[in-house]
């Protein structure tokens, strides 16, 4: 199946969009709380700040929403070139070089290791069909962290242990992306996710995407 044939509909990408820009509200705020740890060092620094929208391979360029927001529809990967596609270009992220794999870079800095761990976990507590849906009880995601190889056991396991006791963030308030509170994120650091959210709604205006009439 070719890639154009699986053009997703209209409420598919508002979905996607909508989906990306929690996921990085969320990553973001797991991060905020992990820096003030006082018993922890970790600067999260980098240029693919905010979480997921920025850099080559971010979740608001086009190809990458065009095939992620197929997976409601066709959540097989394999089956699913449009999804596969726009996972492979995510993984471009510094991110995912750092972590993904059999075990993370051996490039990788400890900051790094935090970093895909918090986002890994982020991912396993949010509805994503093609990783096999939404993980609602740490027994589960402690059960799928078990399963990583060493030293992603061991960042994983320690960042749930930390998650476990820290506030959850409200991302329920979130509903549209008309209406995006902000949870507790540093305000320069929502702002710029707000102005990314805007640039692919009018991105996506040009590819025949009317966002904002949603």
């Amino acid at each position: 199946m070719a890639i154009d044939e699986l053009r997703p509909t209209e409420q598919e990408v508002y979905k996607w969009v909508l989906s990306a820009v929690k996921h990085s509200i969320h990553v973001e705020y797991y991060l905020k709380k992990f820096e003030e740890l006082d018993e922890l060092d970790l600067k999260f620094y980098g240029g693919e700040r905010p979480h997921d929208l920025i850099g080559p391979g971010n979740k608001l360029e086009l190809e990458t929403i065009l095939g992620f927001a197929t997976q409601w529809r066709k959540p097989d990967v394999e089956s699913n070139p449009a999804l596969k596609k726009a996972i492979e270009l995510h993984r471009q992220q510094y991110h995912h070089i750092m972590w993904n794999g059999e075990k993370p870079s051996p490039d990788a800095s400890e900051s790094d290791l935090w970093f895909g761990a918090i986002d890994s976990v982020c991912s396993l507590l949010e509805p994503r069909d093609y990783q096999g849906g939404i993980h609602t009880g740490w027994d589960e995601i402690i059960e799928i962290a078990n399963k990583n190889p060493p030293q992603k056991k061991e960042y994983l396991l320690k960042a749930i242990d930390y998650m476990k006791c820290m506030q959850k963030p409200e991302l329920d308030l979130i509903t549209s992306l008309s209406n995006i509170q902000n949870i507790g994120l540093d305000q320069h650091v929502y702002d710029m996710i707000i102005a990314r959210k805007d640039e692919a709604i009018k991105m996506l205006e040009k590819h025949g995407y009317d966002l904002t009439k949603m």
